[in-house]
């Protein structure tokens, strides 16, 4: 079983295969036919990423390339529709299943800021914990990327993680780094793990304290792989050591190569409490991230400056501090989702994501369409109605969120395979036909004499399908215009009659 991605020269230059699982004469994306397969209001048609110069995404791509040489790093930034980390966490595992993952990424220990955790992890707190959030209007201490900061003056508060879920992210995790504030006066943090639910704790073995930046102080610890829960504590070694400011929890893997997505929400975000992350320059500088993210609006959309031209420039503002902190990092901008508010369609959701795509090519970053790929004007009744939303119909549930998770992977996976076998500068989605007008074009494609048309299915590949029909690679790849030999499961491919 190979996992990974192995690009080869292709006239001269390239040829790539993505793979889950090896065949003969090529290789397979797996997991293609979806759940979005199920639902005709979803486009998947349009599902991919759009540019309009390759500087956009070049960086982003090229690193993916070069994936089993060096580590390559996504930093996903949101609201509440990342909070509980479903659809990223999907996400996350879907690349999982392609590239190696080099860790869980980012998680916080919200009980010291008494809210809830993600899907895969909870979280308790002890002793006396004070919390900023990036949603306050004036927070009280430095925050960084998690959009969270706790702190505590108890010597004896604790924090702990409990995984609910060993996914792939978690199993690859063999790392933990805390981010705190870089001071004499902290507290000494210490951790312990129990790897199995019998809560045997066992002493984490410290690797290092580095001096990051001038603000941020990491602490890491060496942790076992499958472990069941993480719990860390303090100690004063002296007078002078008097409280501990925690600004996030990163679990990583000592693999110098794979991949690691971070996902940071908060719930009620929208993009100015995103520039209330004072810390943002300082903590990107460790991260060093080649994607952004950039995953907010739907707040925006509700607040009382619901005027667009304020939103544009807020979202400029926030581009600009991104650019300026981490200038050789791609930015991808998704387009919120229709929703509605109090029983009304929210209709400046679609005047913004005309918006949103305008400004992503002043700026020279991606954009992707979610709010027409997830059905555009008024589909959110389709979702609900689908069992897909939540009852307010402006959050989805857990079904509902693997869904966007598994839009936005195909997303950035279909763009990545065009982009690789022609390096394209730009990348512009037109807006498709009507469905019914799709399955005719589709269906007139068997009634040429010369050719019958196939779905490709799990399992198959360029010689098992050329084999079963008695023709040649070499002629599939002739009368398809295929220029490797990877196909996607759920495609069409001309054969020969």
């Amino acid at each position: 079983m190979i996992k990974g991605l192995i690009l080869i020269t292709f006239l001269s230059i390239y040829t790539f295969c993505i793979s889950q699982s090896k065949v003969e004469d090529g290789f397979l994306i797996d997991k293609q036919v979806i759940e979005s397969d199920l639902f005709t209001f979803i486009d998947t048609s349009i599902n991919q990423i759009e540019w309009y110069s390759s500087k956009a995404v070049s960086g982003f791509f090229n690193s993916l390339i070069n994936i089993d040489s060096q580590k390559v790093t996504i930093l996903h930034i949101g609201d509440s529709h990342l909070q509980f980390d479903k659809g990223a966490g999907t996400t996350r595992e879907l690349f999982g299943s392609v590239f190696n993952l080099s860790g869980r990424g980012m998680i916080y220990p919200y009980a010291t800021a008494q809210t809830h955790a993600t899907y895969d992890y909870k979280t308790k707190a002890e002793g006396d914990w004070l919390y900023s959030k990036n949603t306050q209007s004036n927070p009280l201490t430095p925050l960084s990327i998690s959009g969270i900061t706790s702190s505590t003056a108890d010597p004896n508060a604790t924090f702990s993680f409990t995984i609910l879920e060993k996914t792939s992210a978690f199993k690859s995790s063999n790392i933990i780094r805390v981010f705190h504030k870089n001071c004499d006066s902290s507290f000494n943090i210490r951790c312990h793990f129990s790897a199995s639910k019998t809560k045997n704790k066992f002493g984490a073995k410290k690797i290092n304290t580095d001096t990051i930046t001038d603000e941020i102080l990491v602490t890491s610890f060496q942790i076992p792989i499958l472990l069941n829960e993480i719990n860390f504590s303090f100690k004063a070694v002296d007078s002078t050591q008097k409280y501990f400011e925690l600004y996030g929890v990163s679990l990583e893997s000592n693999n110098d190569k794979g991949l690691i997505y971070h996902s940071v929400g908060i719930n009620g975000a929208d993009i100015s409490s995103f520039l209330k992350e004072d810390l943002f320059a300082q903590h990107i500088s460790i991260v060093k991230p080649e994607l952004i993210i950039l995953d907010l609006g739907t707040n925006d959309l509700l607040s009382k400056d619901d005027d667009l031209k304020i939103i544009e420039n807020k979202y400029q503002n926030a581009i600009d501090k991104i650019k300026n902190a981490c200038p050789n990092s791609c930015i991808l901008m998704p387009s919120v989702q229709d929703f509605y508010y109090k029983g009304r369609n929210v209709k400046k959701a679609k005047d913004f994501t005309k918006i949103q795509k305008l400004i992503a090519k002043k700026n020279d970053i991606s954009f992707y369409n979610y709010y027409n790929v997830s059905g555009g004007q008024y589909s959110m009744r389709k979702w609900r109605s689908n069992d897909l939303s939540s009852s307010d119909k402006i959050h989805l549930n857990r079904k509902g969120y693997k869904l966007k998770g598994e839009l936005l992977y195909h997303a950035i996976i279909n763009s990545y395979i065009k982009f690789s076998e022609g390096s394209i500068d730009s990348n512009i989605v037109k807006m498709p036909v009507k469905v019914e007008e799709k399955k005719i074009t589709t269906n007139n494609m068997s009634n040429n004499s010369q050719f019958k048309t196939y779905k490709i299915r799990s399992g198959d590949s360029l010689h098992v399908i050329a084999k079963r029909n008695n023709t040649s690679v070499y002629e599939l790849k002739k009368i398809n215009n295929l220029k490797s030999n990877m196909i996607i499961i759920g495609n069409y491919i001309k054969i020969p009659n």
